[in-house]
């Protein structure tokens, strides 16, 4: 059976799942914010990403796409990965990658973006922006250049 999700859904659930675990979280006394995250807390948000996320990547229709990049870290070079993206190729030919979700006024309300060039090499520009007003693609590098998802249709 297929199933869909809207890639900017699938983000706000996987923050939705973060937001769940924090009670846990602050009474096993493993810190979630910033300053002091450790390898726990990290471990946890990979493997919650990994599962809410990437699960639907891995199993999308068709299954042609490379695998997701990893959350929390950034990778020399996306063109060997599908990617979260900040909707949208800019004027110049960059674009943003999701990297992670951090806290400001309320947890994990703000995303760390980074600039892509065209050829899918960060540019060392760090992006912050309030997670409500981003709108979120799967992207991918083809051999027709990047494609864009905004729904991902993946089988159980």
């Amino acid at each position: 059976m297929a199933n869909s999700f809207e890639v900017t859904e699938l983000v706000r659930l996987f923050r939705s799942g973060l937001l769940a675990l924090l009670p846990v979280m602050d009474a096993a006394r493993i810190r979630w914010a910033e300053p002091g995250v450790y390898d726990p807390w990290e471990d946890i948000e990979r493997t919650l990403y990994t599962s809410i996320v990437g699960s639907c990547v891995e199993n999308a229709e068709p299954d042609t796409l490379p695998p997701l990049a990893a959350y929390g870290m950034t990778t020399t070079d996306y063109s060997a990965h599908s990617f979260i993206s900040e909707r949208g190729l800019r004027l110049d030919g960059t674009l943003n990658v999701l990297v992670v979700l951090r806290t400001s006024m309320e947890p994990f309300d703000t995303v760390l973006l980074h600039e892509l060039d065209g050829s899918l090499t960060p540019t060392g520009r760090a992006i912050i922006k309030q997670l409500e007003s981003c709108v979120f693609d799967l992207a991918a590098q083809t051999a027709a250049g990047i494609n864009y998802h905004g729904v991902i249709t993946y089988s159980e």
